[in-house]
């Protein structure tokens, strides 16, 4: 029979088994607590490469000059149309003044032309006329001028040959001289008036052919009208040409108070008042609508993730306020394939890298709650995979 001395030697010692119960049962719990966040994580997705996005609008000048005020300062809530900052007018209402006196020169100029043709066209019509009648009257001078000159050279001939009866007579004693005399005078009457009955054909085809003239001249009416027409067409097209530079120049002068073009916040403001501002360079920001998130979730990721899961977001500025939202969309493309310079993979020796696509995000909160959001915070998106928006 064994004594106790040798019976407790051969047992364990009882801290040894403490031991190992302790680390078996830590063990156990490493395991339990491994398992439970596996299981409460395998339908979540998460990253920590996540931003808040929201549209920034630069705020330019059209047009170049110097500041004369500025109405708003940094950070402040503006509305739409609000005035941002004005620019000295000046240069630019001279323009329009000087091209309001072209304008109203060039008006008068037009209807100038437009009267001159009128007349020109009224005047043409009557000139017609008239030198139609005109060659009428002259070619019907002419022939009775000719009927008259045929008269007086056969009274005329008639004349001589009495002359010459008669001094056949005178010869032969059976008639006097005076009766001689008398047709000798009535001779030279007839060769006289036969004279100026051709004399009086001749005025008058004169007169037909001055008609004649005037009545061509007053058939080139239409090219002259054409003229008169082309001078208006120039008028008016001068006119409109200084219409369009005088609407410029409004244009330019309204240009020179720059409003908001939406509502939102001031951000990054540079002007300064009297400052001179060059056209198209950028005086301040506006951060304007409902921000959104930027999260750019592992290409591993996005197996089960789709359009409208929801998403817990926790926001680094405010830890204790975590905010709600869903996916809006997922796009089409990683974001190294749309940066800068893409990468070549045909060339050089290739190493995979996991990419990462980036997804957009939006709050289903209030206005009221995202108006402390500003852009480029951090944020980290958990995204509850199967998981819908009602």
């Amino acid at each position: 029979m064994r004594n106790s001395s040798e019976s407790s030697a051969d047992s364990p010692p009882a801290g040894r088994s403490t031991i190992r119960f302790i680390i078996g049962g830590g063990v156990i719990l490493v395991l339990l607590i491994g398992g439970t966040i596996w299981y409460l994580g395998r339908n979540n997705e998460s990253t920590d490469d996540a931003f808040v996005e929201s549209d920034v609008v630069p705020i330019a000048s059209r047009v170049g000059g110097t500041v004369l005020h500025v109405t708003v300062i940094e950070n402040q809530m503006i509305n739409q149309a609000d005035t941002l900052f004005e620019l000295d007018p000046k240069d630019y209402q001279l323009k329009v003044d000087q091209l309001t006196a072209m304008v109203a020169a060039g008006e008068a100029r037009a209807s100038v032309a437009r009267n001159d043709s009128g007349l020109v066209q009224a005047s043409t019509k009557a000139s017609v006329t008239q030198a139609e009648a005109g060659l009428a009257a002259s070619q019907a001078m002419v022939a009775q001028s000719e009927a008259q000159r045929s008269a007086a050279e056969s009274q005329a001939k008639l004349a001589i040959a009495d002359v010459e009866r008669y001094r056949t007579l005178l010869a032969k004693d059976e008639i006097s001289r005076q009766r001689l005399d008398q047709a000798v005078t009535a001779a030279d009457a007839a060769q006289a008036q036969a004279e100026s009955a051709r004399k009086a054909v001749t005025s008058a085809e004169a007169m037909v052919r001055q008609a004649s003239g005037k009545l061509d001249e007053a058939k080139t009416a239409p090219r002259q009208i054409a003229v008169k027409e082309s001078q208006v067409g120039s008028a008016v097209a001068d006119l409109q040409t200084l219409k369009s530079q005088l609407a410029s120049a409004q244009q330019e002068l309204s240009y020179t108070k720059v409003t908001a073009p939406a509502a939102g916040r001031v951000a990054r403001k540079s002007v300064l008042v009297g400052q001179v501002m060059q056209a198209n360079q950028t005086a301040l920001y506006i951060v304007t609508g409902q921000p959104w998130v930027i999260a750019n979730f592992k290409e591993t990721q996005l197996t089960r993730m789709a359009v409208g899961q929801k998403v817990d977001i926790k926001v680094d500025a405010f830890p204790d306020h975590p905010l709600h939202a869903h996916v809006e969309s997922l796009q089409a493309g990683t974001g190294s394939r749309f940066s800068l310079l893409p990468p070549e993979n045909a060339t050089g020796n290739y190493i995979k890298v996991v990419q990462r696509i980036p997804v957009k995000i939006v709050f289903d909160e209030s206005p009221e709650i995202l108006a402390k959001l500003a852009p480029g915070m951090s944020v980290v998106p958990e995204v509850h995979l199967g998981s819908k928006t009602e």
